[in-house]
């Protein structure tokens, strides 16, 4: 494709990525209003802090539709920081009144004003990294390092690159996504120069990749050395810190591929959102049998925790029963973890079939080396020796009987013993471990996932196959 091609998508995409200046004003309005109130409400209450918004519309990088307003309420390092949750907490039912309770580093506050929601968390008011008491204290540093730096141009590319990584299902560090986080996307591009930079130089990545603008780290070998990470960026406001820690190395690849597809075959598309529709039980059933394996799933009902833990909680899950079941000899396609983000959890297995061989060979030392009597006597005569100890060429083996054949019943006895999960899913009211043929027993808001989840592909597979 010609350049001058390329240049009117892109042109476009802008156009769509823009936020009319109506909603900009709006959104404007609401945050300078929210300040105001937080800032009468902190004098009224006496405390001596810093109303600071931060986030992507304090410098034009958010995208239209998507606009939560962020503001941090900035304390004195000399304050406890035991109380800075209660403290911001107050400061918010005084000027607003009602509020929901959100977690990170301290408790926050999350609010609602003109249809805007809007994120109050509490920090300290620091200059530098060194003086830094907890993770959030960065935010307001970041805020000023890329104020400083961001220019229209900048702006209009990194809003861009969000919604392209937005459109393959890569936008966001939280652990349901792995992927970009909004800062990640705006130093990006920073460091390229470009929305087309950025894209142009991971087409070509190979990992490690190493990013660091402000020279924070001596050298490449010390932040690989630091960060196991595919894609290392140095975070400039703090060197001990990688921004990109998040990526998981599926997302890192699938952005690489992605790069290639779009400058292959550029096009609008990249930078919109797949509509997903909502499955009827009928069609996920046929998918479920076309597949012809063993499909279970894990139902935590009745959680009380955030929704960040809820997803940790999840895809924490699904990598320990994938492990057990392995261990135990169970052969595993693939497990997948989903939330609703309020009280539930579920945990997807998939397995060839519901049954594996009753019995398992089980390999012993080399004949006359160490061990071997210690094997022999282990089992010789053991209630579950099916067969030996025999030797075959230079080894020792035997046959064992398995306590366990059966996925279902194994799954079953995890959760009635609770051993291996992570703990919180144990604190669930009810646990039930049904096989997904059992449709009716899938809650309507695991459906979605479960259809995605069945037909897995990547959104640019036509660019990249068409020669």
């Amino acid at each position: 494709m010609k350049s001058d091609e390329l240049a009117s998508i892109i042109e476009k995409a802008s156009e769509l990525l823009t936020p009319s200046p109506e909603e900009k004003r709006n959104a404007l309005e609401v945050l300078n209003q929210a300040v105001l109130l937080l800032k009468e409400a902190a004098i009224k209450l006496e405390f001596d802090v810093s109303i600071v918004p931060v986030g992507s519309i304090t410098r034009d990088t958010w995208l239209p539709g998507k606009t939560d307003l962020d503001i941090f309420i900035l304390f004195k390092k000399s304050f406890p920081e035991e109380k800075l949750g209660e403290s911001v907490i107050s400061i918010v039912e005084e000027a607003f009144g009602k509020y929901t309770l959100r977690y990170s580093a301290h408790p926050y506050a999350r609010v609602k004003l003109s249809g805007f929601e809007i994120d109050v968390v509490p920090a300290y008011d620091v200059e530098n990294a060194l003086e830094l008491r907890t993770p959030v204290d960065r935010s307001p540093l970041h805020a000023k390092f890329l104020e400083e730096r961001m220019t229209p141009s900048l702006a209009r590319d990194v809003r861009l690159l969000k919604a392209f990584v937005k459109g393959m299902g890569a936008y966001g560090a939280e652990v349901k996504v792995e992927g970009f986080s909004g800062y990640l996307c705006e130093l990006l591009v920073l460091y390229y120069g470009s929305f087309l930079d950025v894209i142009r130089a991971a087409k070509d990545w190979k990992e490690p990749v190493v990013i660091d603008m402000a020279k924070m780290v001596s050298s490449t070998e010390e932040a690989t050395r630091l960060f196991p990470n595919p894609l290392i960026v140095i975070d400039p406001v703090d060197p001990r810190r990688n921004v990109a820690s998040a990526l998981s190395r599926t997302q890192f690849y699938r952005f690489k591929a992605a790069a290639k597809a779009f400058l292959k075959s550029p096009s609008e598309k990249f930078f919109l959102e797949r509509e997903v529709r909502q499955p009827d039980e009928e069609y996920v059933l046929s998918l479920v049998e076309k597949r012809g394996t063993y499909l279970a799933a894990l139902l935590f009902d009745g959680l009380s925790e955030a929704p960040d833990t809820l997803w940790t909680q999840a895809k924490s899950g699904a990598r320990k029963l994938h492990k057990l079941l392995k261990n135990n000899g169970f052969p595993v396609i693939h497990a997948d973890g989903f939330t609703n983000e309020s009280s539930s959890v579920l945990i997807l297995i998939e397995t060839p079939s519901r049954l594996i061989s009753p019995i398992e060979v089980r390999e012993g030392p080399e004949v006359g080396r160490p061990g071997e009597s210690e094997f022999i006597k282990k089992h010789l005569g053991a209630e579950n020796t099916i067969s030996g100890p025999f030797i075959c060429e230079n080894r020792w083996f035997v046959l064992k009987r398995r306590k366990n054949n059966d996925v279902k019943s194994f799954i079953k006895g995890i959760i009635r013993t609770g051993h291996g999960l992570p703990k919180k899913l144990f604190s669930a009211k009810t646990k039930e471990v049904f096989e997904c043929r059992e449709i009716s027993k899938i809650p309507d808001w695991a459906l979605k996932f479960i259809y995605e989840w069945l037909q897995r592909k990547e959104p640019f597979l036509r660019e990249l196959a068409d020669p």
